[in-house]
């Protein structure tokens, strides 16, 4: 696999088999094009998904509310593009409504990973993320967007913390919206019948 550019990512896709339903070839083609966007041109693509999918894009409009600086918020709408473009490319161009009712339950979910690590040991924390990890229906996406997080917010603080929390939600609403990974094989192995 080529590395991608100016990241990690290849590092963090080292994976014995493919998980997921978006593959490390539409993750870097996404990637080049999202990093590859002008000013203008990612205002045109935050624009298109403000019209298409307003409560993920509301999670990241909403967190200089919170205090989240700008700088860190734009890094969150690079993020949610790339989520949101690799998942519409995954489904071939479209992709459902993602609720306000999905996006409480993706927080829910993520608010309870969060209090289940926040008592535990450095250690055990990191086994437990390890586990999640491992275990994640979209492991190429989510490779890529916990290292781009990682690498450009830096140490934690409370407003990282909070953008954090906003890509987990939508990053969980996107990939409800694909489906199983397994299932989507067996689709295709029955029409290739």
């Amino acid at each position: 696999m080529e590395p991608h550019p100016r990241r990690g990512y290849h590092a963090a896709m080292e994976l014995t088999e493919p998980k997921g339903r978006i593959t490390i070839d539409t993750m870097v083609d996404v990637i080049r094009r999202v990093e590859g966007m002008g000013f203008d041109a990612k205002l045109k693509a935050i624009d298109q998904l403000a019209a298409s999918q307003p409560n993920a894009l509301g999670c990241a409009l909403v967190l200089p509310t919170f205090d989240v600086p700008m700088p860190v918020v734009d890094h969150v709408l690079h993020v949610v593009l790339v989520i949101a473009e690799a998942v519409k490319e995954t489904l071939g161009g479209s992709v459902p409504l993602i609720t306000l009712d999905m996006i409480e339950r993706s927080a829910a979910k993520h608010g309870a990973m969060v209090r289940l690590l926040d008592g535990e040991t450095k250690a055990e924390a990191r086994r437990l993320t390890d586990i999640m990890t491992e275990a994640y229906p979209e492991r190429n996406l989510f490779a890529y967007v916990t290292c781009y997080m990682k690498e450009q917010l830096g140490g934690p603080s409370p407003e990282h913390e909070r953008a954090i929390f906003a890509v987990a939600t939508v990053l969980d609403a996107f990939v409800q919206m694909l489906g199983p990974a397994d299932a989507d094989r067996e689709r295709r192995a029955n029409v290739q019948r």
